[in-house]
């Protein structure tokens, strides 16, 4: 009997470099997290957001850099912290998604899905994707490698009380509208 190989699975190993640059495309995110833990790379968190680095800084800085203007770890504890916090905002998003909710409009869920990584966050838009638009997330780059993607599948759950979205994303710039109709 042959057997048959398992296809190796494809994830992306985010630098640092890209979960700075994904974490100061949303620095709101990053208070709603300092509001909602009481973890040990708080203060340094606080220090970042506080002097806008995310703003004013040079990508290119080194953790040895940001060890010596915070004054609060190592560089490789900074590294650390910066890991996990951005893996922290993943999850506090997808458990509690209403304490990330600004202004109106309408609940939207999106799976993000690329290779075989998968994400999934919750937003309050004013309009809906329609199929086969481009969407550009730039704090979802350190978890899939880019932030660019396309709406395949937008699902609308009416009730009584009123409405919810679920948008399915894939990575990429552009799906084949003709392409993917051969395919289901």
């Amino acid at each position: 009997m042959p057997r048959t190989k398992e296809k190796p699975e494809i994830h992306n190993e985010p630098s640092t470099h890209e979960i700075i640059y994904s974490l100061g495309s949303m620095p709101q995110w990053i208070n709603k997290l300092l509001e909602n833990s009481k973890k040990p790379y708080c203060p340094f968190l606080k220090w970042l957001n506080d002097k806008l680095f995310f703003k004013d800084s040079d990508i290119n800085i080194t953790m040895k850099q940001l060890s010596k203007d915070s004054g609060l770890a190592d560089p490789v504890r900074i590294t650390k912290w910066i890991h996990e916090a951005y893996s922290d905002i993943l999850v506090l998003h997808h458990e509690t998604p209403d304490i990330f909710k600004e202004g109106s409009g309408i609940r939207q869920h999106y799976y993000v899905r690329h290779n075989d990584d998968r994400a999934h966050l919750t937003m309050w838009l004013p309009v809906v994707p329609r199929m086969f638009e481009n969407i550009r997330i730039p704090f979802l780059h350190a978890k899939f490698g880019r932030e660019n993607f396309w709406v395949c599948d937008v699902y609308y759950d009416i009730t009584e009380t009123g409405m919810e979205v679920t948008v399915w994303l894939k990575g990429g710039f552009d799906g084949n509208p003709y392409r993917e109709m051969l395919f289901t």
